[in-house]
C-alpha cells in the first residue's frame, strides 16, 4: 500500500493516517540492536508514507528483506 504525495508535509517529515506526524527523527539509530515493537514499527511507517524507501531502510538497518516483509 502506498499513500499520496500529499500525506507529505515537507522534507522530512509526513501527516500519517491518524493526523500525526511522522520525522526522521522519530527513526530509530542506525546502531539498533534491540528491535522493540514501537521501533519496527517507526521504520515500517516510514517506508509505507514514503519518508524513506525500502531499499534505504534496508542498507541504513542492515536487514535483509525477508525482515521487512515479516513486519
Amino acid at each position: 500500500m502506498r499513500f499520496s504525495k500529499a500525506m507529505k508535509t515537507g522534507a522530512g517529515l509526513v501527516r500519517l493516517a491518524d493526523g500525526s506526524l511522522l520525522s526522521v527523527a522519530d527513526l530509530p539509530p542506525r546502531d539498533t540492536r534491540r528491535w522493540v515493537a514501537s521501533r519496527k514499527l517507526a521504520v515500517v511507517r516510514a517506508v509505507l508514507y514514503q519518508l524513506r524507501s525500502q531499499e534505504e531502510v534496508l542498507e541504513t538497518y542492515s536487514i535483509s528483506d525477508a525482515i521487512v516483509i515479516q513486519i
